[in-house]
């Protein structure tokens, strides 16, 4: 793709690579809760435990990788929490022009379209919930998302094992990466002639434990090292939700939505339950009928599943579904604009979620509407991937000319 880069596409990818970096800045100075009560206090705890040597102890509720990252933050020659806070964002910027090249680079491999390659890294570095996640909110949903794409990039060219690899460090970077698994189980079920194979998966398992390495080094049990998530699921079990709007907020018995506690444990036995069935069915569907599943097709199943999961399963965040927001993209830039509607429908929803835990503003009627065009766009979403399948046939009206053939 490189080669075919010229002058002027590099002066486009440059004006708007700055042009991000620019509207960053504007909301560096955001503050908000997370970096004043955990991000913040956590580097200031690193410090206070022998920084690299604090590898050993528990600190906050990330994994190996990320702290380690906080870690080399507290190296820096800094000391005011907003310099703390800058250099946490830094991170996450960083990682939005990795991930829009990643973006730009799967873009190509899929449709040998430079034009749409570049539009897809533009359209990425200027979507609103990227920006707002990394230079206002200081999350790190840049980091394991970039993995990911580059996981997909290595799934679109059957180098299996590197997929796997990098799939593994997504992971250990953030456990919602678990959500677009689904996929690659789909691909491994399939009738590909090339394709995933089960024992690629222990290529994922050693590179997740090879991430914790480093605490394990420094002396942290390996119990303490690898049980992180266990203790992430275990938190907020009272709530249906965490300003993500979906199946539950819908259902909410507030005229809002806004009720987010649990009040009826069959709430979250049907959501569940719809999903499991939801995933059953669909596995030996591909199973049963042989389905062979292209590379595009990878894309669309993959937006899907990050969709369908966040709308039923519960104690979703609003930034559980930036994958989606990233990857539906790469669906528009594939399928072209006449399914424009998805990736503007997802990014919608997800905003609504950031409006509110980033930027403080709240609307009481937003919660119900942002939980109905979530369900409308995965009523879309599963439409047009049953279409692709050929499960669903849409019916063509002839035009003039064609019924006179005919006739």
């Amino acid at each position: 793709m490189l080669k075919k880069i010229n002058k002027k596409d590099l002066l486009i990818i440059s004006a708007f690579t700055i042009l991000a970096f620019l509207i960053r800045i504007i909301f560096f100075n955001n503050v908000n809760g997370d970096m004043v009560n955990y991000l913040v206090p956590w580097i200031e705890k690193i410090k206070d435990l022998g920084k690299i040597e604090s590898l050993k102890y528990t600190i906050g509720n990330y994994n190996t990788p990320y702290i380690l990252i906080l870690t080399i933050i507290s190296y820096l020659p800094i000391s005011k929490n907003g310099q703390y806070m800058s250099a946490i964002k830094i991170v996450s910027v960083l990682f939005d022009y990795i991930m829009a090249i990643s973006t730009m680079i799967l873009t190509y491999k899929l449709t040998n379209n430079k034009k749409k390659s570049i539009l897809s890294y533009i359209i990425v570095l200027l979507l609103p919930t990227v920006i707002s996640n990394s230079s206002a909110w200081g999350q790190c949903d840049s980091i394991y998302t970039s993995f990911i794409i580059i996981s997909l990039i290595c799934l679109v060219e059957y180098k299996f094992k590197y997929s796997m690899m990098f799939l593994g460090i997504a992971f250990s970077f953030k456990l919602q990466t678990i959500l677009i698994m689904p996929l690659y189980l789909y691909i491994l079920l399939s009738k590909n002639e090339k394709k995933l194979k089960w024992q690629d998966g222990t290529v994922f398992l050693l590179t997740f434990f090879a991430m914790g390495i480093p605490s394990l080094i420094m002396g942290k049990s390996i119990f303490d090292t690898y049980s992180i998530y266990f203790t992430q699921t275990s938190e907020h079990q009272e709530l249906f939700t965490l300003n993500y709007y979906n199946y539950y907020t819908l259902l909410s018995p507030d005229k809002f939505g806004e009720i987010h506690y649990l009040v009826n444990d069959a709430f979250n036995y049907i959501g569940i339950g719809i999903l499991l069935v939801g995933f059953a069915l669909s596995f030996l569907f591909v199973i049963y009928k042989k389905i062979k599943i292209s590379n595009k097709q990878i894309i669309e199943i993959g937006v899907w599943c990050i969709i369908f999961t966040t709308f039923f399963l519960p104690r979703m965040h609003e930034r559980y579904a930036y994958v989606a927001d990233v990857l539906s993209i790469v669906y528009l830039m594939v399928y072209g604009k006449k399914r424009i509607l998805v990736p503007i429908l997802i990014q919608a929803v997800s905003f609504t979620g950031y409006v509110k835990s980033c930027y403080f503003y709240y609307c009481p009627e937003m919660s119900k509407v942002a939980s109905a065009i979530n369900l409308i766009s995965l009523i879309i979403i599963s439409i047009l991937l049953l279409k692709d399948f050929n499960v669903i046939k849409f019916s063509k009206k002839k035009t003039n000319r064609q019924k006179k053939i005919t006739e």
